[in-house]
């Protein structure tokens, strides 16, 4: 990443967005793992005067923790694997 950032810097890039798929984790709570981005992000900005972002595509199917906050298929009633956006997975 930090290679990455300092070639970033010298073609006038002026920003990183991580999304799904890029292998950032935007929803780790793993302390290891945060203290890791943390310290990545920091170099980017600081050293690199590269700003990071991320974003996740929440629709898609997320197989949520808990099933009241799945979506219900409206043919069969069930739950069909995808969060809800009026749920509390969502907040």
């Amino acid at each position: 990443m930090k290679k990455a950032v300092l070639q970033m810097q010298n073609v006038g890039f002026e920003m990183i967005i991580f999304s799904f798929g890029s292998g950032f984790d935007l929803e780790s709570t793993d302390p290891a793992y945060v203290k890791n981005i943390t310290e990545t992000i920091a170099f980017a900005q600081h050293h690199g005067g590269i700003e990071v972002g991320a974003y996740d595509l929440i629709a898609l199917s997320r197989n949520p923790p808990n099933a009241s906050w799945a979506a219900i298929d409206p043919v069969t009633g069930k739950p069909e694997g995808n969060a809800c956006f009026a749920s509390r997975w969502v907040d």
